[in-house]
This record gives structure tokens, C-alpha cells and sequence, in this order.
């Protein structure tokens, strides 16, 4: 426990009531293994929920040296590529909700793993 006021939560995060207002929002490499339909919700749902001035804080999954989102949960596809979505699509959908994008970090590829990354800073 790092602060009383912390918490983490291991339900569905649509389960999070829509009423409940919060200063952050911290995705960590899940969002993307979720379907787009989905992800757009949740995006959604961390707008209702975040004050003004709340941060997004998300580290998103990508297909190794590309643009596309991971596309598997658990090693089953999760839906089709082209419909999964891009990190320009991503970043789309955070302002689209709302949301002003303070700071995008790539890493294309990351050592020893089979994935790339990228890390999204955005406020309400």
C-alpha cells in the first residue's frame, strides 16, 4: 500500500461506478488486449470518472515495429487487426473523449519480449 487513498481494484473496470470522481486513471498494458468497442468504453468511463485536470496514464502493447495495437489476450486473438486499431487510432479516440495528450513515449520493440510499447500521458 503506497497511500490510503490508492487503490486498485481487481474487477472489470465498467463495473467502476460512472459517478465516482478520481484524480488518475492507470491503464497498465491492458486496454489493448480488450476489444475496440470496449477500449472506447472504458476511455469513455476514465473521462466520466476523472476530475478536471486528471491524468490518463496508460502503457499500451504494440505489434513489434508498427503502429498496430497487440491484438491478443491470454494468446487468442482478440479481434482483427485492422479492427483492433493503431496507436494514432488510440491517441484519436483519448481526445475525442475529452482528454488533451501531454506526452506519447515509443519503444518500437522491447528487449526480450515480443511486443513494442507505448506510453500515453493525457489530462481531463
Amino acid at each position: 500500500e503506497f497511500h490510503s487513498g490508492i487503490q486498485s481494484r481487481q474487477i472489470p473496470y465498467e463495473e467502476t461506478g460512472a459517478g465516482e470522481q478520481v484524480d488518475a486513471v492507470v491503464s497498465v498494458s491492458v486496454i489493448e488486449h480488450l476489444r475496440a468497442e470496449t477500449r472506447r468504453a472504458w476511455i469513455a468511463l476514465a473521462g466520466r470518472q476523472l476530475v478536471e485536470g486528471g491524468k490518463l496514464l496508460l502503457t499500451v502493447d504494440t505489434v513489434p515495429v508498427t503502429d498496430n495495437l497487440w491484438c491478443y489476450s491470454s494468446g487468442e486473438l482478440v479481434e482483427k487487426v485492422e479492427r483492433h486499431g493503431t496507436v494514432q487510432g488510440l491517441l484519436a479516440e483519448i481526445t475525442n473523449a475529452g482528454f488533451r495528450i501531454n506526452e506519447i513515449e515509443r519503444s518500437s520493440w522491447l528487449p526480450c519480449s515480443r511486443v513494442g510499447m507505448a506510453r500515453i500521458h493525457a489530462t481531463r
